[in-house]
Parts: C-alpha cells; structure tokens; sequence
C-alpha cells in the first residue's frame, strides 16, 4: 500500500483543482438534500484510529504508518461525514481548505478544546501538511483575505522583468524611482489569479494595508515611575531579598521607560533631502574611509571592516589605500565572547579581494588603444560581488590612465590581463561578465557537472552557510537575553540569491573565450601515424535536422580534428587539406594507415578519401571491419532474431584468427591459476586484453564467409522464422564481396602497442591496446554529449563546450598511453601551465619535474566545429563577446534572453541524439551583407522527389544539404524557370539580413525577390548577383508571398502596438510576447501537413524530404507490410501447435581446434 497522496489537479498544467470532482458533488446534494433527517453519531478519537488501523491493515500495509493511518482517518462533520482524508483531498480540495482556515483562526484565537470534532480537524491538518501544495493554497487564502501577514513572503525573488534579481521586500523598501512607478503601477492592474505579478500584487497590497503598531507612550504616568513602599513580607528578613535577575530586569525596564518618556529630538534633513525621505543613519568610522563609489556598490555589513582594513588617514586627514598591500582581505569575523548586544554585520562579512598588480609589482602595462604606457589613477569606482564555492566575496581593482589618449581601464579588464606573465595571471581568481562575477574554481565544476545539478549544489551549500552564520548570531542572542526583559527587534542580511543556469552558462563561455586561442593550438597539437575517420548524427540537431559531425582520430584514442557539415562525406576536402597542412608543417612524417567507414576504394581510378589526402602517397585506406560487418545485417529479417549473435560470431572467426603464441600463453596463465584439473573457458575480455589478432587474407576470408553463409540459408528460430532473407543477402553480399581486400591489415604496420603487464597464475601477460579500425571514436561520439552541460545551446556556448571537451579527452587519453610513467601523476588540464613547470623547471634544476602530454605549438588555423560549418555556408562564426567586462557590449541582453529562454534543458546528458542548437544555422548570416529592402514573408518550399545518385562503396549515401549536387540544381534553377515563365520582367534573389529573436549572435538571412529598375528579357532570365550565389548553397530562394492577414489578427496586432506605445510613454513596462511555432517537422524544419510531404501510418511518422522519396510509395508499403503480416498470422494459427526446435547450423569451433584442423589437413 502506498502512503503518497495524489491531490486532484487538472492537466495539462497539472495544478491544484479546487472545485469539487463528480462524486463529491453527488454526496454534497444528498446530504443537503436529506437536511438533519439522519444524524451521524461521531466517534472518538481512539475509534477513529483503531477503524484507520484495520483499514490499512486490510489494504496490505503497514498499521504503525501514521501517515497510512492518517490516510485512511473518517470525517466526523460536514457534508462528508464518513469519508476518509484521503477521499477529500483527492476529490474536493477546495473544501478541505475552506475547513483548515476555517480551524486555523480558531486555534490562534485562543481556542485549545480538545473535543473530538477539533482532534479530529487537528488529525486533518496535520495530514493537510504534507502536502506542501495545499499549505501554500491557505497561506495564499488567509493572505488575501488579509487573517495572515504577508511578511513571510519578503525574501522571494520577483522572478521576471526587470526587477527579477530583487526580492519583494528589497522592491518595496527601495526608494529608487523606477521601482516607486512600477510599484503605483503594479497596484493597479487586473491581473489574473495564480500568476507571479499576482503574487507580487497581493504582497505590495498586504504590506499597504499593515497598521504599524504602536509605540510606547511618550507621556507616562507618574505612578508607574514611582518607587512603591516595600511591603512587609519584602521586609521580612534575608530568605524574601529579591533576586539579582529580576532587579537587573526591573532596572532595563525603568530606564527603557524613562527614555522614552523623554521628548523625541527632532532629525535633522540635510538641505536636499525631500520631505518624508528616510533619514540616513551616520556613517561607522570605516565607513567614512571608503570612496564614494565603494560605499554605494559595497554592502553595510561589509563597509566597516574593509574600510578600517585598506585605508588610512594621510596627512591632510584625507583617506588613503594603505601601503601595506596583499591580494587577500580577511575580516576579524565575530568575537568568541559577548557582554552586550552586537550587530549582526560581524557574523555576516565576507572576505575581500584588492587586484592591483600596477602598485603590488609595478608591471609595465601599456596601453591597448594606443600602445603607451598606463599609469595608475586611483581605485575603480565599483566593487564586484564574486560568486563562491559557498559563500560570496568581494573584489576591488584600481584604475589605470594612458597618458597619450587619456583612456582609463580597470585593472581586471581581460586586455590588461593578458598582458602579464603566466605567475600572475594565475593569482586573479574570477571570471567576470557584465552582469556576474564568478570564482574560477565554480566554473571548472561546470566541466565535471551538469548545469542543474551544479546550480542546486552552489544554492544548497550557500543556504547552509548563511543559515550556519545566523544560527551563530542567533545563540549569541539567546545567551544574552535576559528573562523579563522583551528581546529588541533585530534583523538577518538576506541571502544573495546564486545566479541563474543562464548565467552560469555565460560565466563558463566567458571563461573559454579567454582562452580561446590556447585551446584552440592544444587541439590543432595533436599528430598520429594510425588514423581513423568516422561521422555521427548523434550529437547535433540543427534547425530541425541532425548535422553531422566527422572526427579524426589516431591510434592513441585522441581526436586531430573534429568538424560539422551538413551530410556524411561531403564538403571535407578543407580539413583534409588542413591536416596535410599541419603535418608539413611541424616536420611530421605522413600517416601510414587511414580507417574509414565509407569511401574506402572505387571501381575506377582513385577512392574519394585517398584523392583528399593526395599529398600523402604512401597512405593506405582501410575499411573498418565492424561496419562492414554490420552491413551484412540488411540481409537479416530481423535484429531480434534468436541465431542474430551468432551469425556475428562467425563472421568474426571468418574474418579474423589470433595468434597461436599469445593464445598459447593465455591458456597456460588461466590453467595455472584455476588448477590442471579444471575446464578452462577463456572470456573475450581476457582474449582482446592478451591476445592479438590478424586478418585471414581475402581469399580464405571470402571462403569461410560463405561457408558461413550456406549454414545459415536455412537457420531458423523456435518460432520457424529464418534469420536470413535470401534475396537481401545474395545482394549484400554480391557488393561487399569486394570490400574484403580493404579490411585486410596493412603489411608492415603494427596495430597492437603494449600498454602494460599482468600477472595470472605466475606468468606474465602483456596488455595490448588494438589500434585497428574506428572503434575509439565510437567511445568518443558517446561521450561527445557530456562535453555539454545541457541539450540546449547557441553556436557560440556550443563551440566553446565542444572545444573544451575535445582538449580535455586528448588530454585524459595520452594521460592513459603514458600512465606508467611515474612523472604522469599530475592531472591538470592547462597545457600552457604544464609547459611553462617544464621550461622553469629545466633552467633552474636543469630536469623536467612532469611529463607534458602534448607538446604545444602555435594555432595552425585550422577551423573546428561550428567555424567549419559556418565558412561552408558562406557565413563567419562571430567569437566577440566584448574584452571589458564593465561595458555592456551587447552581453547584457545576451544574458537576458538566455534568462528568459523556456525552453532551456538543464538536464540530462544521456540523450544520445542530441544538443539541439537555439541558433538557426539554416541560412546564416554572410560575411559582407549587401543592404537591401525589407524581406517578404515566405512560405516553406513543399518537398522536392528526385532520384539520389548511387554511391561506390555499396553503402546508400545520405545526401542533405547544398552540397547534394541533384537537388542543389533543382532548388536554384526552380525559382528560376518559373519566373521566366510566369512574368516579363527577371527576378532576381539576393540575401536580407533580419534578426530572429532566438538567435543570440548570428542574424538570418532570408531570401526576398528584388525586382530590378529596367525590365529584363522574358527569354533570358537575369543572373542573380554575386551575394546571392555565394550563398545559395545555404539557403533555397523564398516561394510565394505569405496569404493576407485575418482581419481580427491585424486588429488585435494593432491594439497590442498602441498598448505599448501608451506604456512607453508613460514609462510603464510590459513583457513582450513570445511567439512559438509548433507542429513542425524535427528532420526537415516545415509544417507536419501532407503539402508539405508528411504523412502518418499507425503510430510512425513519415517525412517525404528527409527520406527522399514520395507519401504514396510509403503508404503502399506500409499497407502491404501488414497485409502479409495479418496471411502471415492466419497461415500459423491454421496450422497444428507443436514444439520446434531452432535449426541451428554447426556450432563454431575454437581457435584451437581450427588451427589442429588445419595441421591434419
């Protein structure tokens, strides 16, 4: 029996119902209906428990559950007399809340009756409580209707607009302008039930309508001052002497008495404080040392120390930075013992970090505008509040002056920075945004966590610690509270909200741009003399379609270059000419193996993968075994047949033989160790860690697969279903046949590196680590997805999560090559800090302390990831976000929207198919846009049938994108042809740049017809300009002009921009809308509609584009399916049940026994 309540709510938004469900309904009638005709008797207590009791116990649970047991309680009033807790709040909760506020007021007015009505309402809410849900619901009641305060309500956040980041009483409170009109503006909408501005509304409206509560008298009464005659028995003797408390408390009370019958003194307003403005309390003597402008962007608590701690009094009684400088700042903190009252600011200080390198070290620094040299001009005008581990701190710089060009930075600028040398670089510890400061140490967590999960680790352990400082200063207090005497009033500094995922994740891609350059020569560092290339379309989705991403990897596990394109195979001829490129130019000698998965050889002339690598003329390319292997798996009737594995099994054993010696050795060690006695079975961990192996040759390879193949003709399963369609098969394998020289190993290259040894059973065994085949960068496409904290990013977070996690596995791979090496130990990431340990190291000591993974060389140019696809497309990927971080530079808004982005993710990693792109990449901006006029809005183009061409290697290409040369022909020359025929004068397409709302740093382009001045000859169409050309290959031309609007859209479109007109003028705000598109199609981004070539059988899908081919041939198919799957059925059940037997072709022999066989023969 479960113990959790499932409340009534309504779907789709899954919130609490309030109104009665059917049932409740019916048996409210009734007992109106029969009014006091039938009386119910009410039980007590005790029988009320025994009756939940045997309930439970009758349902299979457990009886010493109180929460089972509250469950199943009776109702002993009210229309639904009889029925347990858990029938009302699971069918009218909106009268379970009316009766708990209802018992609420009561019991805080004083009632304590212990009736068995009231213990039974008792038993109600405390069942009502566990379900936070409906304790928020009377809270919410009771505020509105004003029995309830609404200060329990200070500390949330206002969670959108402008005022997102303050909470409501910080909104309240403030005196600023901007919050006074929003506020007198708020309190006047009609705004709906059950939304944020509502809540906010009530709370403004709640704290309106509080009566403040009376102070004492200022006039007190002569005989309460008084001293009263001691009375006789307080004259007794020494046993009636009053105690040293209660004088002491006496004593506070007649002086708190006396000083507030005194008269109140009069504050006194500076000259250009306003009328009923608050009166500023005076300054602490820290305080007053500190600039103007720290004092505004500096917290109270923190202002007295700082201020006592980095400045002094000069000689002209001035404040000045004191001399002894250091980096960090920490505050004296609380006291261990307390005789009075202290203020709360000693327990909530946080430590201070003062960045000054040009009065610390003197570093010559120079200007970045003009190259001259900067000199320092005071401290910068604003602190920054740094996010930590658990806790917050604060930073203050100083402020440098170019004395030619009279600029002024701040010293934490990223150009200043990187002009230091790598020691002090090292010492700033934050990354810096517009909006955020962050510590570096939270960041690199972003590289082991998701974003969620770090976001709720940081707000967990900063609750914890603000939680654990105000438990410190409430003990202090309670020390100190003396009995009879009231407690005064104090007050807790709020927690600081940790930022939102959207800022963590601008955090994190500020950091990588900085590192920008580095990263990108770690990745362009990387050589091998085994190279493996392969695609996937796991990853990335783009505008409703996967992309693909091709990587090339060598024989360590590491990747030389990762890019995207738009389909496997094609446009790859620049990163092949960069690879050559690399090699050439950092003296490496030329690879010698290339593993491929498609394009290993040609029927004519030279394979498409070795004409891209021309230059390298002794390069051998190889076909992986395993998707060779895989495409034998078309011929199969199914991938859940039983006899599936062990077709595979064979197919290996025909392709592939281990050595006899290390086989041997395997053998002895396993005997050894399990006894001579015992049966030994060796696993194939044991045969792939110990053992090698080697290709047969293709002609007994092509011997022994068809041997394989005329044992299983006829295989089939339990069910008498065969495991090999014939006609599939024989014309698999009549193409695959000649593959089988390309997967033999090359003569003279070693595939097998020793990576270590092992003991078993006294002999030693070497581990070997197999360099055949693209086996490693199948591992590396699984673990492409965990590079990115989230399955939501734009281009730019997309290219800096890729390219820190390709840095990373390379790192962690030739970390696994050279783990022997006792100087390996080390487990850093930064390259350049490794280099530099190894330079200072060799000069002082004259050795190398560690070994450095990758020797590091200069960028070589090379485009990575989205850059590659983006110069396909004729479009620059912009890397810009802005070096200072106090201008906004546009990152501001960028920080905004990814705020207010809904559809943010920031979960789960596990999806295999991949990090969709918030960037539309379909078109793309050019790199030189041509000013043209407004776009026309377009329609989808409807789906295009056309035959794809036939691929050499036998295996069906996929051909999407531009770079498919048929229907690139077709979309540009389309558009074309039919204006030639519909209309006299050309049309010509050329590129205008409009900015969608999702894209946060590349504008779309989109294509609108311009017709030229002077009329073209209809028998000729006009050639499209040269922008329009360079780009066609990103973007088809636009067809028909979109249909004219409804005209109660257009109305109400109008009444919307005259409403934000009026606000804007009356600077009031409103939120703008979002607009979503729904229904459309994942692989080929248009409308899920049949003009557009989408169609719906059962339960599957159908897209037209994305398969090329038409909705009819489809359906045909599909209806045939089932027709001889239904004869399929009916031919079964006509025939006689009887157990059979799967025919199982001869069982595989050992390697073994095939090379005793083969010594007979």
């Amino acid at each position: 029996m479960d113990s959790d309540q499932e409340l009534c709510k309504q779907s789709p938004c899954f919130q609490l119902t309030l109104e009665p469900s059917p049932d409740a309904t019916a048996l409210a009638r009734a007992y109106y209906r029969r009014g006091s005709a039938v009386s119910y008797e009410i039980k007590r207590p005790e029988t009320v428990r025994e009756e939940a009791k045997a309930r439970v116990l009758l349902a299979g649970g457990d009886p010493e559950c109180w929460r089972l047991v509250l469950s199943e309680s009776e109702l002993q009033f009210g229309q639904y007399q009889g029925q347990t807790f858990k029938w009302l709040l699971s069918h009218d909760v909106g009268h379970a809340c009316g009766v708990l506020m209802s018992h609420q007021k009561e019991r805080e007015a004083g009632d304590t009756s212990q009736s068995p009505l009231a213990v039974n309402k008792d038993a109600l809410a405390s069942y009502a409580q566990l379900f936070p849900e409906l304790t928020q619901v009377i809270q919410w009641r009771r505020m509105c209707e004003g029995t309830l305060s609404v200060r329990g309500k200070d500390q949330t956040l206002v969670g959108f607009g402008v005022f997102a980041d303050l909470t409501f009483q910080d909104l309240y409170e403030s005196t600023s302008s901007d919050c006074r009109i929003y506020l007198k503006w708020l309190k006047s909408q009609n705004v709906k039930g059950g939304t944020l501005i509502h809540t906010l509304q009530v709370y403004v409206l709640g704290r309106d309508n509080e009566v403040p509560a009376a102070g004492p008298s200022t006039a007190l009464p002569a005989q309460q001052i008084a001293p009263q005659p001691p009375s006789s028995a307080a004259s007794a003797g020494p046993s009636s002497e009053v105690s040293d408390d209660l004088l002491l408390a006496a004593t506070v009370e007649v002086n708190t008495q006396l000083s507030v019958a005194r008269p109140p003194v009069p504050a006194v307003h500076p000259a250009d404080d306003g009328p009923g403005l608050p009166h500023t309390p005076p300054l602490s003597t820290g305080a007053q040392l500190l600039p103007e402008g720290w004092r505004q962007t500096l917290p109270e608590e923190q202002q007295d120390w700082v201020g006592q701690a980095l400045f002094t009094r000069g000689t002209d009684k001035q404040p000045v930075l004191t001399s002894e400088l250091r980096l960090w700042w920490v505050p004296p903190g609380a006291w261990p013992l307390y005789t009075e009252t202290p203020s709360a600011h000693v327990f909530f200080q946080c430590r201070f970090f003062l960045w000054a390198p040009y009065q610390m070290w003197a570093c010559r620094l120079t200007c970045p505008n003009c190259g001259c040299k900067l000199t320092g001009a005071g401290l910068y005008k604003t602190v920054r509040r740094v996010l930590d581990l658990d806790s917050w701190y604060f930073m203050g710089t100083e402020c440098l002056e170019c004395g030619s060009c009279k600029r002024k930075y701040a010293a934490w600028a990223q150009d200043i920075l990187e002009q230091l040398d790598m020691a002090h670089k090292q010492l700033f510890p934050a990354v810096l945004t517009y909006k955020w400061s962050c510590d570096k140490m939270v960041i690199g967590m972003l590289k082991w966590r998701t974003l969620s999960s770090l976001h709720d680790t940081l707000e967990g352990q900063h609750t914890e610690e603000w939680m654990l400082r105000s438990v410190k200063y409430l003990s202090v207090l309670d020390e100190l509270q003396v009995p009879g005497v009231a407690q005064q009033q104090v007050s807790l500094p709020p927690m600081h909200p940790v930022p939102s995922v959207p800022s963590l994740i601008s955090l994190y891609v500020r950091k990588g741009l900085n590192q920008l350059e580095e990263t990108k020569a770690r990745a362009t560092s990387i050589f091998g003399d085994i190279l493996k290339m392969d695609s996937t379309k796991k990853m990335t989705k783009l505008a409703g379609d996967a992309a693909w991403f091709t990587n090339v990897g060598n024989e360590h596990r590491q990747v030389l270059m990762s890019v995207l394109t738009d389909s496997e195979g094609d446009g790859l001829l620049p990163m092949a000419t960069g690879l050559v490129q690399r090699y050439r130019d950092a003296g490496k000698a030329p690879p010698r193996v290339l593993y491929v998965t498609r394009d290993c050889c040609a029927t004519v002339g030279q394979s498409k993968v070795a004409a891209m690598f021309g230059e390298w003329q002794q390069l051998v390319v190889r076909l992986d075994v395993w998707h060779l292997m895989q495409r034998f798996t078309r011929g199969f009737t199914a991938d859940s047949h039983q006899l599936y594995g062990l077709f595979m099994t064979r197919l290996s054993i025909a392709i592939f033989e281990w050595d006899s010696s290390d086989l041997h050795r395997l053998e002895e060690a396993k005997q050894s160790e399990e006894g001579r006695d015992a049966h030994v079975q060796l696993t194939s961990k044991e045969l792939s860690s110990h053992c090698r192996r080697r290709t047969r040759g293709a002609l007994e390879t092509e011997r022994l697969i068809q041997e394989v193949l005329d044992s299983f003709w006829v295989a089939t399963d339990a069910m008498g279903i065969p495991l090999i369609d014939r006609a599939k098969m024989e014309e698999v394998w009549s193409t695959q046949r000649r593959h089988l020289q390309c997967i033999q190993d090359p003569p003279g290259v070693e595939l097998y590196a020793k990576t270590g040894e092992v003991t078993m059973g006294g002999v030693m065994l070497p581990v070997f680590r197999c360099a055949r085949g693209t086996t490693s960068l199948e591992s590396f496409h699984r673990h492409m997805c965990r590079f990115l904290p989230c399955t939501f990013a734009n281009a730019l977070n997309f290219q800096v999560y890729l390219l820190e996690g390709l840095v990373r596995w390379n790192e962690n791979c030739a970390r696994a090559a050279l783990k022997d090496n006792p100087k390996t130990l080390l487990c850093g990431n930064s390259t350049q800090l490794q280099n530099d340990i190894i330079q200072l190291s060799q000069e002082v000591f004259g050795l190398t302390l560690i070994e450095n993974y990758t020797q590091l060389s200069k960028y070589t140019g090379e485009l990575i990831g989205l850059e590659y696809l983006y110069s396909q497309r004729g479009a620059v990927l912009p890397q810009d976000v802005g070096r200072d971080p106090d201008a906004s530079n546009g990152t501001d808004s960028l920080e905004e929207e990814l705020e207010d982005e809904e559809q943010l993710d920031e979960g789960c990693m596990e999806d295999m198919h991949g990090i969709k792109l918030l960037t539309n990449l379909s078109p793309l901006r050019p790199a030189q846009p041509v000013p043209q006029p407004a776009a026309v809005p377009t329609q989808p183009q409807p789906p295009l049938t056309v035959p794809l061409p036939e691929e050499a290697s036998g295996q069906a290409a996929t051909h999407k994108g531009p770079l498919a040369q048929t229907l690139y022909i077709i979309v540009t020359q389309a558009p074309a042809a039919s204006s030639s025929t519909k209309t006299a004068s050309a049309v010509t397409y050329a590129p205008v740049v409009t900015y969608a709302p999702v894209v946060a740093y590349a504008p779309v382009v989109n294509y609108a017809p311009v017709v030229p001045s002077a009329p073209a000859s209809t028998s000729a169409p006009a050639p499209a300009p040269a922008s329009a050309s360079a780009s066609a290959s990103a973007s088809a031309p636009a067809s028909a002009p979109a249909p004219a609007v409804p005209r109660s859209t257009a109305w109400q479109r109008k009444v919307r921009e005259e409403q934000l007109q009026q606000a804007r003028e009356k600077g009031f705000y409103i939120k703008s809308r979002k607009r979503c598109q729904h229904f459309l199609c994942k692989r080929c981004g248009q409308p899920k509609t049949k003009q557009y070539g989408h169609s719906r059988y059962r339960a599957e899908h159908f897209c037209s584009r994305a398969e090329g081919r038409s909705v009819e041939d489809w359906l045909a198919e599909k209806k045939d399916k089932d027709v001889k799957q239904t004869q399929t059925k009916t031919a079964q059940a006509a025939t006689p049940q009887r157990a059979q037997q799967p025919v199982l072709p001869p069982a595989p022999q050992s390697p073994r026994q095939t090379e005793s066989q083969q010594g007979q023969k």
